[in-house]
């Protein structure tokens, strides 16, 4: 699980050109069935592959309180707001704050698994001040 999710957000993998075409490839999928069929085949064998570690983890820490299904259903829908969030703010969210995020919602998620990383991990990441400036009504 670990090797998926941090390539997920290697330099190769998760630039900013990469992200757009991924993201305007998903928005044409549903539109174009050769597309559709592509998607489908790599997020089937990923879903099944991020269900099976899923429950391997689970019943090997003892978290009989989660379901595998939800919880890779939960890891997919971070990895893509994670993406999402960089491609929309590029200066100020980074690939490796993305990247730490996702591994401390797994040690959130299976902490006997995970660590949690021993100090907080800004490393530039400045978009939750800039989150909370627009929240508040200014202009960013």
């Amino acid at each position: 699980l670990f090797a998926i999710i941090d390539v997920d957000f290697k330099s190769n993998i998760c630039s900013p050109k990469k992200l757009a075409v991924w993201f305007a490839f998903w928005g044409q999928a549903k539109y174009r069935p050769t597309y559709l069929d592509i998607h489908s085949k790599h997020d089937e064998q990923r879903a099944v592959e991020l269900n099976r570690l899923c429950g391997e983890i689970a019943v090997d820490g003892g978290y009989d309180y989660i379901d595998p299904a939800s919880a890779s259903r939960r890891i997919e829908s971070l990895i893509d707001g994670l993406w999402l969030n960089m491609l929309l703010f590029p200066k100020i969210y980074l690939r490796t704050a993305a990247r730490d995020d996702a591994f401390v919602f797994l040690a959130e998620l299976f902490p006997h698994h995970f660590p949690l990383p021993a100090e907080p991990l800004d490393r530039g990441n400045r978009r939750a001040p800039q989150v909370a400036k627009h929240e508040a009504g200014e202009v960013v």
